[in-house]
């Protein structure tokens, strides 16, 4: 089965209907794996005022639906928490387990690439919680145009071991538009 057989849509966050959801994806890879070095799951709330908080900083979020479902997510937000870093946005990409490998990431990644783009954002950050462990999502990441620019070995403890953080990095196209977008931004 491919995304091209499912009844697939791509869509924009709808904070409210889609939180609850999106909580619950990102609650199996916090508790169960080493992609995020989070140790303690968000409430859906949590995640709601997550969510709104990128959304109000003009950082694009999007969901994978199926059947209406939300199987997916992924968003940008301003990278390191640090004003000095805009036009840079970090972003994260999470799956229901159920749904991966169909290529519904890709989907959702290249959407969110589009968005950035629209939007002014002239760098994508990736930091990879695994570093080259975490196979599926520097595989992914690869695939939409992301470079390897570092690894931080041992960085955080999860899962009862150490593990590293790779970082890649998607250098948008500075076209004049996006130029002037982002010095316009910057100003406000």
């Amino acid at each position: 089965m491919t995304a091209k057989n499912l009844s697939l849509q791509i869509l924009p966050v709808d904070v409210d209907r889609d939180c609850v959801e999106i909580a619950t994806i990102y609650r199996h890879y916090v508790l169960n794996t080493f992609a995020t070095f989070e140790e303690v799951p968000p409430s859906s709330s949590e995640m709601q005022q997550r969510i709104a908080a990128c959304l109000d900083g003009g950082y694009p979020y999007v969901v994978a639906k199926v059947d209406g479902v939300c199987v997916g997510f992924a968003g940008t937000k301003l990278f390191y928490g640090r004003t000095a870093f805009h036009p840079s946005a970090e972003n994260s990409i999470f799956l229901d387990p159920g749904f991966c490998g169909h290529g519904i990431g890709t989907l959702l990644l290249t959407r969110l690439i589009d968005d950035c783009s629209q939007r002014g954002i002239l760098n994508l950050v990736a930091l990879i919680g695994g570093g080259a462990r975490n196979e599926s999502s520097t595989r992914l990441h690869a695939s939409c145009g992301f470079e390897l620019v570092g690894n931080v070995r041992n960085v955080g403890r999860k899962i009862g071991q150490l593990h590293d953080m790779s970082i890649m990095q998607l250098v948008l196209p500075r076209n004049e538009r996006t130029v002037k977008y982002v010095q316009n931004a910057s100003d406000s």
